[in-house]
């Protein structure tokens, strides 16, 4: 199980990640938490035994990783026929009992966010070093939401969703050539059709406005003057925002609502019926990238309900001719707007690529087009 953990490509481990930033991490792990999960881990011998072959090349260079491994390794703490620790949890042994797998996948996958490497196109990541040499062309900024996704899906749904989305866009556009920054995610949006569900928590559009005026001030500040909003809430409305500072800055602005047009033919082809809030759509990428946050039963299947809405009194809003602010706690039953029972990793997974094949060819392209009285639409 911990091998799997380990060796699994969508691992937060890399192979080429300096260790001198591990050290560094486990020193600022500081919290009781933090030193008890890495105690634990200690007194695993197998753990330890693919730890230090997974970072064999580099565990010389990094004295608290180095001197823990060996302190172990030269007491026979990786010798199975050690006897019994006595600590709380046994000693790993050829017939490790299921629930201690689960806890050494759970474990060593929260270890692994101690392990998570720098990435220079990730402003919460990167550092100043890289940062002030560093002339970026186009800067990102993912937009989500902090509500309830029925009974499955936890309340960060849409801000992971465009924390995954960004992170693996950029990447994809970094490893292209272009000089690309992922802002720090958003994790509020506007809210007020959810306000009777408990802890949805409301950002006023004009708010949000302000917030992204600030950042889009900065930005021109720094010298990068393109900026694209990867909005994941669909009470986000940015179009107007867009018109309005259209002529109040010297930034370029650009908005993908990822669940609308960049994958609106990939939608009829993956899924069922993709849904409208927590659906098949939402439920498959949580499935594929927090599966962790998605509430399942003992047979891995999730709870949710089947996501039935309501309709109003009003035949013209039911058909869609007139539009309306859908108060949430009257339209749903659990929040969740959309069937999410047929959604699989797989799916996600696709989405996943379509939309970074997409996405990501744009940032390539917009970083590479030069700002001139007619951008973007060339010389004419």
């Amino acid at each position: 199980m911990i091998e799997s953990v380990l060796s699994n490509q969508n691992s937060t481990v890399c192979d080429a990640w300096p260790l001198s930033q591990l050290a560094a991490s486990l020193q600022n792990h500081q919290s009781p938490r933090c030193k008890k999960r890495f105690g634990w881990i200690q007194q695993q011998p197998e753990f330890l035994k693919l730890l230090a072959g997974h970072f064999k090349p580099w565990v010389k260079q990094v004295p608290v990783v180095s001197d823990r491994l060996q302190k172990h390794f030269q007491a026979g703490a990786c010798n199975q026929s050690r006897q019994p620790n006595s600590g709380k949890r046994p000693a790993l042994n050829e017939n490790a009992n299921s629930h201690f797998q689960v806890e050494s996948t759970t474990r060593s996958a929260e270890f692994s966010e101690i392990l998570k490497p720098m990435r220079p196109y990730i402003l919460a990541e990167t550092n100043f070093s890289q940062v002030k040499d560093c002339e970026y062309d186009v800067a990102v900024l993912p937009m989500g939401a902090t509500e309830p996704h029925n009974l499955h899906l936890p309340y960060g749904t849409d801000t992971f969703q465009a924390q995954c989305i960004g992170e693996r866009t950029c990447e994809a556009a970094w490893n292209a050539g272009a000089k690309v920054i992922m802002l720090p995610a958003i994790p509020y949006g506007t809210e007020t059709n959810q306000a009777k569900c408990r802890l949805s928590m409301n950002v006023n559009p004009s708010t949000l406005g302000l917030i992204i005026k600030d950042l889009i001030d900065s930005l021109a500040g720094h010298g990068i003057h393109k900026l694209v909003i990867l909005n994941s809430h669909g009470g986000n409305e940015f179009k107007p925002l867009l018109r309005e500072l259209n002529n109040q800055t010297s930034v370029k602005l650009f908005l993908c609502d990822w669940f609308r047009g960049i994958t609106a033919d990939a939608q009829e082809e993956i899924f069922d019926v993709a849904g409208d809030h927590a659906g098949e759509m939402e439920t498959a990428l949580g499935l594929a990238f927090f599966n962790q946050f998605v509430l399942k039963d003992a047979d891995g299947k999730i709870i949710a309900d089947d996501g039935a809405v309501n309709e109003t009194t009003l035949d013209a809003v039911n058909k869609g001719w007139v539009a309306m602010t859908r108060p949430w706690h009257l339209l749903t039953t659990n929040t969740g707007s959309g069937n999410p029972h047929a959604a699989t990793a797989e799916k996600g997974e696709q989405l996943m690529a379509v939309i970074v094949e997409r996405l990501s060819g744009f940032l390539v392209d917009l970083a590479a087009t030069p700002i001139s009285d007619t951008f973007p639409y060339g010389n004419q």
